[in-house]
């Protein structure tokens, strides 16, 4: 989740051009976000087949997020 109790994703990542290009196709431009002042994406809940095909570490990601919030 996110400070506004949206539910999702917060993701960061090295630079990865590739990574980028096909988070944009998987992920319409209404449910996700590219916060410039953390260097970071939300994405919003439901994407997450299409992420864990993005990042390989993906679920180990979302279990992390889910125990802190």
């Amino acid at each position: 989740g996110d400070d506004q109790g949206r539910a999702g994703y917060w993701l960061r990542f090295p630079y990865s051009e590739k990574n980028i290009e096909c988070l944009k196709f998987a992920v319409p431009h209404t449910a996700r976000e590219w916060d410039e002042a953390t260097q970071r994406w939300w994405v919003q809940e439901g994407y997450e087949k299409d992420l864990a095909l993005i990042f390989s570490n993906f679920h180990a990601l979302a279990f992390d997020q889910q125990r802190m919030f």
